[in-house]
């Protein structure tokens, strides 16, 4: 899924990024799902 680098950041925050690789114009990212869709913004991230 892709969401915004500011929902990005609150993951990271929350301790939900487990690893990131980082380019000049992405960051791919793995994180812990259970309990992180409550941490996002948009109801296009709801399952």
């Amino acid at each position: 899924m892709t969401i915004p680098y500011s929902e990005f950041k609150t993951l990271l925050a929350a301790g939900k990024a487990r690893e990131a690789r980082v380019s000049p114009s992405t960051i791919d990212a793995r994180s812990e799902i259970r309990g992180a869709l409550g941490l996002l913004g948009s109801a296009e991230y709801k399952l």
